[in-house]
């Protein structure tokens, strides 16, 4: 591992057991600022529309689908929305967990 400072802080980001590349990767996602606007973003849009699943907010808050997953569940960590019923998703055509305000 590499001797990032802030890696006890951005820990959640990567695996203990994944290349160092992948750490590094999680450090410039944590020190741009982009994690936590991605955050404020979707957090907004389940407030604003809540039932969606997490391709459906990745469209309304105009993210990558895999990183409104990562930060919807940052946000059910931080008990700020949480998961609820599943349905056919209108983005991806398959069965998804909707997100809820808490």
């Amino acid at each position: 591992m590499s001797d990032y400072s802030t890696s006890e802080e951005i820990l959640p980001l990567f695996r203990q057991s994944d290349p160092e590349t992948s750490e590094q990767a999680a450090a410039q996602h944590h020190e741009s600022g982009n994690r936590q606007t991605n955050k404020a973003k979707l957090l907004e849009a389940v407030r604003r529309a809540p039932g969606k699943t997490s391709a459906e907010y990745a469209e309304l808050a105009e993210i990558d689908r895999h990183e409104a997953a990562r930060r919807l569940s940052d946000l059910r960590n931080e008990g700020l929305v949480r998961q609820a019923e599943a349905r056919k998703c209108t983005v991806k055509g398959t069965k998804a967990k909707t997100w809820q305000p808490v």
